[in-house]
């Protein structure tokens, strides 16, 4: 299994590339929203179990692609220092199975995302962000200082 870890903020075009990069290969596009959409069916947005559920959705298709041999392209909106743990444990399962990683960082132009934040289908997400800037949680930031391609040692 290899996994591209596409991220960047909300609004630049993660799902986009993500969706192109799997027609061009034989990858399967692993949406971060789908984890998300179906924990919030339960639980609050931003909650402990909400993040609970949602880490181990994803941990269990990453676990479970692996296995199966199954390539995934997986969107990401990185909240740092926070989120470290989790990219690190997704790499390190990923490689430990003798795969690898690609780390993936889009970004634009602010006025460009301020141009496409308000489609409404980024409307719940903004309103979601909001929220948990208003609790205190800390700004998005790009995903690691070493970001880089990570190859499996040999």
């Amino acid at each position: 299994m290899d996994l591209i870890f596409i991220y960047g903020p909300p609004g630049v075009g993660k799902l986009t590339v993500a969706r192109e990069l799997a027609h061009a290969t034989a990858f399967k596009v692993f949406h971060n929203h789908v984890s998300i959409d179906c924990a919030e069916t339960v639980f609050d947005f931003g909650t402990r179990p909400f993040g609970r559920v949602v880490g181990k959705i994803r941990m269990a298709v990453f676990e479970e692609a692996a296995r199966e041999g199954v390539s995934l392209i997986f969107t990401f909106v990185y909240a740092c220092p926070a989120d470290t743990p989790f990219v690190e444990r997704v790499c390190a399962g990923v490689e430990g199975r003798g795969g690898r990683v690609c780390l993936v960082r889009l970004v634009c132009d602010r006025e460009v995302l301020e141009r496409r934040l308000p489609h409404p289908e980024r409307a719940r997400r903004q309103d979601d962000l909001a929220r948990n800037a208003a609790r205190g949680r800390g700004p998005l930031r790009h995903l690691l200082a070493r970001a880089r391609t990570r190859q499996p040692e040999r």
